[in-house]
Formats: structure tokens, C-alpha cells, sequence
């Protein structure tokens, strides 16, 4: 039955038809297969994270401006003798050439005492580094620590047009607009991410599950959807100006081609052309609205964007359209992988042209349209550790490392060493609640509850507070006449290229700011506790032998207390960023910290050694309460009979431990008389125990306090 069957096919009348639908078929399965339709997902690399991950600051040394030279401030004659020495040999010959023609060379152009003063380090204290802050990325993915995402997201558009401006150069172009002139709309978004291996959320955010076990972090689903249809305008001429914003990987084929067939080309563009005004005709009779965008994830690990809403054609007929994905071509797609996509170059198919966007705008565009917003969120990290590298100015090389659990011991009292590996550390969840408003005269930000927590410690930290920005009034700016025109974003954003004293005088005091953050238990059941802190120092400088380096380990570490900004609190926009003008906004804080055990690990070695002696330390059982006050009542402390507010900030710092070793090895000279001789040393070694109090106030030098003046910087003292 079957050869027969098969001979029917072979010899019959209709064997032509036959094998033509069967290259037909095969010519669809192809075209599929080339469309990735039935290919395999590529795999997802496993994550492997560094031993180690750390954010490293570096503070260079100060190198002041060579264009000027130290100035006396007791000799006024010393001024106009630097500023000779500043103008260099090519303008001593041009002067010269003045006199030997007889005429008197032109005045010495005036020196710019604020940029002069602001190009000299800090004012005397030198403990502090220099201004030149150094953030040293390469050596930590933050793709690779975060392990989950989970967003919720909730914003009210403002009613009327809003532009984005895309393109920086040709603002004649119509720009992309979308709202509704009569009513709000409400926006909702939605972002998650996870591990490849886990089929939902609940298991991407299992803390149990072992990072090594993990693959890279990649997008999974991402969405936003439109309470009531969005109104969007001049999609053809964005979409066509979009060649001017991303520069297209198919870029590279089109010019060989146009090389290869000018005249091909010439007539292809032609026709573009002619569409391109077809469409613009076509889009002045039709309106479109959006309901939802949300994003596929292809087999490529590739996001394509998806559109569904509707085409209004002359006002009256509907014509729906659902999940509509535009060519890679036309709109690029961005990269699922979150190491990629928190990069400069997000896109799989095409690059972003930084040069012919501007951020600021599109920033300040999205501030305008947003009324207020909504967030939940949940994150599941491994928090990196924290080192600094400052350079003294006495030349002293200090590094500072600080990180979460226990630096190279299993606990206190162990004696096996367990090298610090983040691959076999449990994650942190993030929780963050928190809402927004953006509003002409006034920006404010509402964190309900900021929540980490750390199930195989069982450490916690709470945060919960305000932060606003408002405009001052007119007399408290100074400006009796009018006040400042622009929103408070755009007075944040606005970069601004003319400063005349007048508008710097007025950009000093048009932005007042509030803030007001507590640490303390959420619902009754949170409260902010670690389990063991390591902190890791080391010293050391370049004409000096030997060097410093030192671990200690804070177990049981609680934190309670707040911390607000001063009353009619000023936001410079152009004060320049240093760190002794940070400490002008010194909060009111109240911060009390208690330590329930310190220790120096017995098996690390932890020494200091200056060439000639080497120390070598070791601490047990130790214990720290200290307290932060700044700007509030004196009484806090104990002293019910002051009651005056405590100016500039204070550190009170109450300690002991009850084993406390010091050894020291000592290299002594020859000395035969005595026995002693080359390469001998002398052991010696302290103990006991060690407690006390320490207090260490910034606040702002008596003469001024005499006279009723109060410093905002507490290091004028």
C-alpha cells in the first residue's frame, strides 16, 4: 500500500505540483529558521563575581594651577611680583618690544582672585585630601551584583503637549509629542529581572540560591501601559530623524553599496523622500493612540519593542492595532543583558550618537510632563565594599577599606581563616516604597521605607524621610522686584554660560532645600543592626620605610537616631563642587551607634613598621558607643543645666576593651661591650586594658561666636 502510495507520488500526473509545494515548504522553514523563529535561545553565562568586588575612590594630591604663584598676604607688593612671574617669557619679549619702540607697554590684564583662591587647596588642615575625586569603575560590574529586579511604577502625566526635544541640533524639525491637552493620564510601568534557570520571581529572589549557581542578570519582562489612550504626535518625522541620533550596524552594507551603485542610491533616496512627504500628508489625517508598549525578549537575548492602541483616520474611524514591532532598522533594539544594557551603547543593533542628543533637555522635558509618581521596588544585591585612597598633605599614602561581614575569620574565637569570597555570600534584599511630586515651585521626594535585610545574618537597616527643593521667596532672595522665572528643575538642570553678579548674587538664595531622614524601627519589626563589619587600614609614604596595615572586626552593630537639614537651608546652583563646601550643609543630626564587640583577628597579620621597630597589635572583647550631635540642644548629653544648641557637629566617642596586646620587635645597634650585635633585636610586650572617652567637636572659631556670627564651615577654627 505504501510503495504504491509512494510510486502515485513519484510517476502520477500530479508529481510537478507535489515537489513544488514541497521546495515551498522547505523555503518557509528556511526563512523561519533564518528569522531565529525556531533556533535555540543562546545560553546565559554563569556569574562569577570577583573574590572581592570594590568601589574604589581615589583622592589625587593637589596639584594647584601653575599659572599662579603663592601670594602673601602681608605684602601687598608681593601680588604684582607673582603676577610678573605668571606672564611668561613670550610676554616679557612683547613687552620689551613696547619700550624699545617708546611706547608704554598696555596694562597687565586684572587677576581673577576667585579663580585664583579656588585653584589653592583647602584652607590649613591637613588632615584633609585634596578636592580631585577619582571613581575607578573598571575594576566592579554593578550588572553582575545585582541579581534581581523587581519594579512597580505609577506616574501621572500633566495635562497638555509634551515635547522631547531628540534632536540637540535641528529644533526646526517637529519634535515627538505626546499628552492630552483636557485631562491626566496615568502611566504604569513594570521591569523584572533575573536568572536564566528561574521559571518566576519568587525563585529569582531566594536568597538560598547560590550566586555561582546564577547566570548573568538579564531582562525578563518590561511594560508600560496607559490608564487611558495616549495621544502621540509626529511619529514619521522622529522616526526619520532617527538616522541623525543612532548610527545603524546595516550603516556599513549601505555604504559599500552606495560606493559600488551611486546612481542606485541617488534614485533610492529619491524615493524615501517621496514617502517620507507621502507619510507626513498621511499622518496630518490620522491621530495615533498608544494603550501599551511592552518589550520581547527574542532568542538573541534582544528586547523589541511592541506598540498596541489604535489610528483615529479623520477623526472617527478606529483602526486597532496590537503588539506592532518596527524593523530593527527604523527603531534599534536594546540589549536584554543587563551588564550591556548599563552601558554607554544599550543598543544591539545600532549606537547612540551622545554628541547629537541633549540629555538636559529631554531631562527637563520629562520633569515638566510628570506630575507625580509612585514607586515599589524590590532589588536582591551583594553589596560591594567600599575603599578610599587619600593622599595627605604631609605626602602620607592612607587607604581605607570597609565591607559588610567578616574579613578572613568565621567568628570570634575561631582560628581558621576563611578568605572572604562573594560568590558564597547570601545577597541583600533592597525594599524601597517611596513617591514624588514635581510641581513649578517645588520638587519633593518621599522615601516611606528604604528596607535591606539579610536573612543569614539577621542584619537590617531602615530608613525612612523627605527631601525637598522649593523656591524662596522674593525677600528672603534678596529680589524685591520679581522673582525667578523658570521651574526649580530647570533652575537645577539649566546650565548657565553668562554669570553676571547680579544673577550670581540671585542664583546663591533662589533654591532653599529640606530634608529630613530617620533610622529607626519599621513596623515594629526592622530595626537597623549588622552583623559584623570589617574595616581595613593601611599606611604608608614614599620617603619612609615600612608601612602600616591593620583589620578589626564590629560585631552587633546598632543604629538608631535622625538627621535634618538646618532651618533656611540655601542651595548654591553655582557654588563649586569641593568637600569643604559640602561641610556648609552640615545637618541637625542626633546618631547614636553602639558596638557590642570589637576585635583585631588573631591570624591576620596586622603590624605597623616604620623601618626601625615593627608593632604588632592584637584586640579582644572590646566595646564602642558613639554619638553624633550637631545642631541640637546640649542637654542631650547628660548636662541638664545648658540648654544652648550645639554649633557645627560633635563626635562623642565612649570605648573599652579588656585585652589589649601590643609586641614590638626593635632593631638596636652593635654595641660588643654588651653582647649585642648585628641583627639582634629587642622584644618587648604591653598589656592590659584600655577604655576612655574621646570628643572631637568642628565648630566655628571663638571671635566669630563672640561677636554673634555663626560659621557654616565648622573648619574655621
Amino acid at each position: 500500500m505504501l510503495s504504491s502510495f509512494l510510486l502515485w507520488i513519484w510517476d502520477g500526473p500530479y508529481t510537478d505540483f507535489i515537489l513544488l509545494l514541497w521546495i515551498l515548504v522547505l523555503s518557509v522553514l528556511l526563512y523561519y529558521q533564518q528569522q531565529a523563529y525556531f533556533r535555540r535561545p543562546i545560553p546565559v553565562p554563569k556569574k562569577v563575581l570577583p573574590k572581592r568586588p570594590i568601589l574604589q575612590l581615589l583622592f589625587q594630591p593637589h596639584d594647584v594651577n601653575k599659572n599662579y604663584q603663592s601670594v602673601s598676604n602681608n605684602n601687598v607688593g608681593a601680588l604684582s611680583a607673582s603676577h610678573a612671574s605668571v606672564v611668561g617669557s613670550d610676554s616679557v619679549k612683547y613687552n620689551d618690544a613696547y619700550v624699545d619702540a617708546g611706547v608704554p607697554p598696555p596694562p597687565p590684564p586684572p587677576v581673577d582672585f576667585d579663580d585664583y583662591f579656588s585653584s589653592l587647596p583647602d584652607s590649613f588642615a591637613p588632615l584633609l585630601s585634596s578636592n580631585r575625586l577619582e571613581i575607578l569603575w573598571k575594576s566592579l560590574c554593578i550588572a553582575d551584583l545585582v541579581h534581581a529586579v523587581d519594579v512597580r511604577a505609577r506616574m501621572t502625566l500633566n495635562r497638555g503637549l509634551h515635547i522631547i526635544p531628540l534632536d540637540a541640533d535641528d529644533s526646526s524639525r517637529p519634535q515627538l509629542t505626546f499628552g492630552d491637552k483636557d485631562q491626566n493620564i496615568q502611566l504604569n510601568a513594570t521591569l523584572t529581572a533575573g536568572c536564566d534557570c528561574c521559571s518566576n520571581v519568587d525563585e529569582d529572589f531566594d536568597t538560598n540560591l547560590p550566586i555561582n549557581e546564577r547566570s548573568k542578570t538579564l531582562v525578563k519582562t518590561a511594560s508600560l501601559s496607559c490608564g487611558k489612550p495616549l495621544p502621540i504626535d509626529n511619529i514619521v518625522p522622529t522616526l526619520l530623524n532617527l538616522p541623525r541620533i543612532f548610527e545603524y550596524n546595516h550603516m556599513k552594507r549601505a555604504k559599500k553599496f552606495r560606493e559600488k551603485f551611486g546612481f542606485l542610491f541617488r534614485i533610492f533616496v529619491w524615493f524615501l523622500n517621496l514617502i517620507e512627504k507621502c507619510l507626513w500628508i498621511l499622518e496630518r489625517k490620522c491621530k495615533v493612540y498608544l494603550f501599551k508598549i511592552h518589550a520581547k525578549i527574542s532568542n538573541d537575548r534582544v528586547m523589541t519593542l511592541q506598540f498596541s492602541g489604535y489610528i483615529l483616520v479623520w477623526n472617527f474611524l478606529p483602526i486597532p492595532f496590537a503588539s506592532i514591532a518596527l524593523p530593527s532598522s527604523i527603531l534599534p533594539r536594546p540589549y536584554a543583558l543587563l551588564e550591556k544594557l548599563l552601558t554607554e551603547q544599550p543598543l544591539a543593533t545600532a549606537k547612540v550618537k551622545h554628541s547629537n542628543l541633549s540629555s538636559d533637555k529631554i531631562l527637563l522635558s520629562l520633569s515638566s510632563a510628570v506630575k507625580d509618581f509612585h514607586i515599589q521596588s524590590r532589588l536582591l544585591v551583594t553589596p560591594p565594599a567600599l575603599g578610599v585612597d587619600v593622599t595627605l598633605a604631609g605626602g602620607v599614602a592612607l587607604a581605607v577599606e570597609a565591607m559588610i561581614g567578616r574579613d578572613g575569620v568565621q567568628g570570634y574565637g575561631s582560628s581558621e581563616i576563611e578568605p572572604y569570597d562573594a560568590n558564597k555570600m547570601n545577597p541583600w534584599l533592597i525594599s524601597v516604597s517611596a513617591n514624588g511630586a514635581f510641581e513649578e515651585d517645588q520638587v519633593k521626594f518621599n522615601v516611606n521605607n528604604v528596607l535591606l535585610t539579610h536573612d543569614a545574618s539577621s542584619s537590617a537597616v531602615a530608613l525612612s524621610g523627605y527631601y525637598e527643593i522649593f523656591k524662596s521667596s522674593p525677600k528672603q532672595n534678596g529680589d524685591q522686584s520679581f522673582p525667578m522665572p523658570g521651574s526649580v528643575a530647570s533652575l537645577l538642570i539649566q546650565q548657565y554660560t553668562s554669570k553676571t553678579k547680579s544673577l550670581q548674587r540671585r542664583l546663591q538664595r533662589v533654591l532653599q532645600y529640606n530634608y529630613s531622614f530617620e533610622l529607626d524601627e519599621i513596623n515594629n519589626v526592622h530595626s537597623t543592626k549588622l552583623d559584623a563589619v570589617s574595616m581595613s587600614i593601611g599606611a604608608s609614604h614614599r620617603l619612609l620605610q615600612g608601612g602600616t596595615l591593620i583589620t578589626t572586626v564590629f560585631e552587633q552593630l546598632s543604629c538608631k537616631g535622625s538627621f535634618r537639614s538646618k532651618p533656611d537651608a540655601y542651595l548654591d546652583i553655582l557654588a563649586s563642587k569641593k568637600k569643604r563646601d559640602i561641610l556648609r550643609h552640615l545637618p541637625v543630626v542626633n546618631i547614636i551607634v553602639g558596638i557590642q564587640n570589637v576585635f583585631i583577628p588573631p591570624n591576620n597579620k596586622n603590624y605597623s613598621d616604620d623601618g626601625w621597630h615593627k608593632y604588632l597589635p592584637d584586640l579582644q572583647n572590646g566595646r564602642i558607643r558613639l554619638q553624633v550631635l550637631g545642631g541640637v540642644h546640649d542637654d542631650l548629653l547628660g548636662n541638664n543645666e545648658s540648654t544652648q544648641i550645639i554649633p557645627g557637629i560633635r563626635f562623642v566617642c565612649d570605648f573599652f576593651t579588656s585585652s589589649f596586646d601590643l609586641k614590638t620587635v626593635s632593631h638596636i645597634s652593635e654595641f660588643p661591650e654588651l653582647e649585642i650585635y648585628n641583627g639582634d633585636v629587642l622584644k618587648s610586650k604591653l598589656r592590659g586594658t584600655l577604655g576612655g572617652c574621646v570628643v572631637v567637636h568642628l565648630r566655628p572659631a571663638k571671635d566669630k561666636l563672640e561677636e554673634g556670627v555663626v560659621s557654616e564651615n565648622p573648619l574655621e577654627s
